[in-house]
């Protein structure tokens, strides 16, 4: 009897061990030669790091890392953004820079701009835009050979983020909030009800929410940044300064907690930290089953989402319409969905604030065309809700407005 218990003993107290040595985030530096890294994006399953010592690049998954300054003029790197076949990288004090080769050589694309110091870039069409600090919001119509300053527009001097979706592109800047235009950034209006800190660092958006990283921490909104709530439960840092979305999944990286993970669309955060030496997260990347961590002073960590119960590496799409009819609705609403294989059924309804307020568990169903009937009472109140719909493993989110 006493060997017995000495041998669950020792396999409980190895099994503590491995936990309490087990790394979900290791550095993978090699190659890079430096620890500061402020952006990083992915193109083509290429990894390019912006750093304080030119820029980077992978292809085989931060295994190595090649530094690709041909034609580079300035080192430190802040932000990219990707135009069809280019990327446009963004130095903070040099300028703007173009490659069209995958990073293999750069050339200047500066016009009158060649000692701005950027802060953001995004792109759509063959429109670059730029923020900047201390110059306002620039814009090119021309892949960059010349230059509109519209700093009488958008006047203010830390333009930190910007992100577009559809023809709204959103500015997010330090000390003011959001900015929304409509127009290509002729005409600006502020969009911050609800916020209660206004210094904004990061915008990401999906199909049918918006975030932003905050000094006071995670702010969503799903009426198009008409209004804002916060998401901070579990946080234990609230200076969110960067964040990367994967399906129903959300990371966000802070500038002393390290890295969070929401896997209920930010209504709770728990700490992902095994491994992370360094808890300054800059940017946040993923390529195919890896997510990468650019951090202040320890270089690049990576861990597999598989590391954190996240599957299905590939980026997909619910291989399932989905119809909601009426939208809005007054009473009750139908959703069509049809689904190619046998799987679990779910249905539930959130509201602004991310609160679950209904939810309708249809089980296993076959393969076909299918209907379900959502009434979630008559003590609804008027305005936008997001409805989950669950088959399987994939999840899909929509929104749906309660009429008056």
């Amino acid at each position: 009897m006493k060997k017995i218990k000495f041998f669950i003993l020792a396999i409980f107290m190895m099994l503590i061990s491995n936990s309490l040595n087990y790394a979900q985030w290791v550095p993978c530096n090699n190659g890079l030669n430096t620890n500061h890294v402020s952006a990083m994006i992915v193109k083509d399953s290429i990894i390019f790091a912006g750093t304080n010592n030119y820029i980077y690049i992978s292809t085989d998954y931060g295994n190595n890392w090649l530094e690709k300054d041909s034609g580079l003029t300035y080192p430190i790197f802040t932000a990219f953004t990707i135009l069809g076949d280019y990327i446009i990288a963004g130095s903070y004090g040099g300028g703007i820079f173009l490659s069209t080769d995958n990073g293999n050589s750069w050339i200047a694309i500066n016009d009158s701009i060649s000692d701005i110091m950027v802060l953001s870039l995004a792109s759509r069409d063959s429109i670059i835009f730029v923020g900047t600090e201390g110059r306002g919001f620039y814009l090119s119509s021309d892949n960059g050979n010349t230059w509109i300053s519209k700093f009488s527009e958008l006047p203010y001097a830390y333009i930190n983020t910007l992100a577009i979706n559809g023809n709204n592109i959103f500015a997010g800047v330090g000390g003011n909030g959001v900015f929304l235009s409509t127009d290509n950034g002729g005409n600006w209006l502020q969009k911050s009800i609800g916020l209660t800190n206004s210094w904004v660092y990061s915008i990401a958006i999906t199909s049918d929410s918006i975030y932003i990283c905050t000094g006071g921490g995670i702010f969503i909104s799903i009426d198009s940044a008409n209004s804002w709530a916060a998401k901070n439960t579990g946080l234990t840092d609230t200076n969110v300064y960067c964040i990367v979305i994967k399906d129903s999944n959300i990371f966000a990286g802070t500038i002393y907690g390290g890295i969070f993970l929401s896997t209920d669309l930010g209504n709770n955060w728990i700490a992902k930290n095994n491994g992370l030496t360094d808890h300054f997260v800059r940017c946040l990347a993923i390529n195919g089953e890896y997510i990468f961590a650019g951090t202040n002073t320890g270089g690049i960590f990576r861990a597999k989402l598989s590391d954190f119960g996240i599957n299905g590496i590939a980026e997909k799409k619910a291989d399932y319409p989905i119809k909601i009819s009426p939208n809005p609705f007054s009473g009750y609403f139908i959703i069509e969905f049809s689904n190619s294989e046998p799987t679990k059924v779910s249905i539930d309804l959130y509201d602004i604030l991310g609160n679950k307020i209904y939810s309708k568990r249809l089980g296993s169903i076959d393969a076909g065309k299918h209907q379900s009937s959502i009434n979630p009472g008559s003590g609804l109140s008027p305005g936008f809700y997001i409805v989950a719909v669950r088959c399987g493993s994939d999840v899909k989110f929509l929104k749906v407005v309660k009429g008056e």
